[in-house]
């Protein structure tokens, strides 16, 4: 998370597309856009020739690694700035002919309209990426900019993130989570626990495990942290939910990633 307010913008107008993580099937329909997929870049097109200074489409399960506006031999480089369901793509003022010009998205693998399930590595081990983990609350969401590619801006305590992965057999597990918090930030409590899907509101973890979020000196400083070791016994579908018992300072900290590193035996 960075507390610096993002320069914003002047808007000539804004496109909206509504996202509440549903699924599809192919790329979202953008109001006043073509929109394309090759490869792992994202393309957008005007479709009468005009374009604003920023367009909103739904957050995607993936990582940034650059977005660009690409007239004839003319690219501008753009930015990304992050909602909880939406991202907002903008630029610098430019005399571009909007009739010839592209948005290119590029992503860091095939675009992702939805949360998957996260598979388990050759050795059985897991990694839950930012990417993919769905949040819930005021603040909370995944930032997808190459410099950050974490679930961040976790300013609201009540605020929390989950994955879910699909266990094929009891096995044993090594928890690690690669952790960022700014300067003086550190010392909130934290909790991961596991949780048979589906979930409820009766449901009750079959494990968990705490922690206190260290002070890395940045939130952008990520560090890898041993939390311990689990046992699922079963298998089957389970929620990973990470969620903060006690914050300390103004934000919880920045994760980028947790492993589960199964154990012999």
């Amino acid at each position: 998370m960075n507390f610096s307010l993002w320069q914003s913008i002047p808007l000539t107008f804004c496109l909206i597309a509504t996202h509440a993580f549903h699924s599809f099937a192919g790329p979202p329909e953008i109001n006043g856009f073509l929109v394309s997929v090759e490869g792992e870049t994202v393309t957008l097109r005007s479709k009468d020739g005009k374009m604003p200074q920023e367009v909103i489409v739904p957050r995607l399960f993936n990582g940034v690694r650059r977005l660009r506006i690409i007239e004839g031999e003319q690219t501008i480089l753009g930015n990304v700035q992050p909602e909880i369901q939406t991202w907002k793509l903008g630029w610098p003022k430019s005399s571009i002919d909007w009739s010839k010009a592209k948005i290119e998205l590029e992503l860091d693998g095939i675009p992702q309209w939805e949360s998957a399930t996260s598979p388990a590595e050759a050795d059985g081990s897991f990694r839950l990426k930012g990417s993919q983990a769905l949040t819930h609350g005021s603040k909370l969401r995944y930032e997808p900019q190459p410099h950050k590619n974490t679930v961040g801006y976790w300013a609201d305590a009540s605020d929390h993130a989950w994955w879910t992965l699909e266990l094929t057999q009891g096995s044993k597990f090594n928890v690690a989570a690669l952790q960022g918090c700014g300067a003086g930030q550190g010392g909130s409590e934290v909790e991961v626990t596991f949780i048979r899907e589906p979930v409820t509101a009766e449901s009750k973890p079959v494990v968990s495990v705490q922690f206190t979020v260290e002070d890395t000196g940045h939130f952008q400083n990520f560090q890898w942290r041993h939390l311990g070791q689990i046992t699922l016994s079963d298998k089957g579908t389970y929620r990973v939910e990470i969620r903060c018992k006690h914050k300390a300072k103004g934000a919880v900290g920045d994760f980028r990633e947790i492993q589960l590193v199964k154990l012999p035996g």
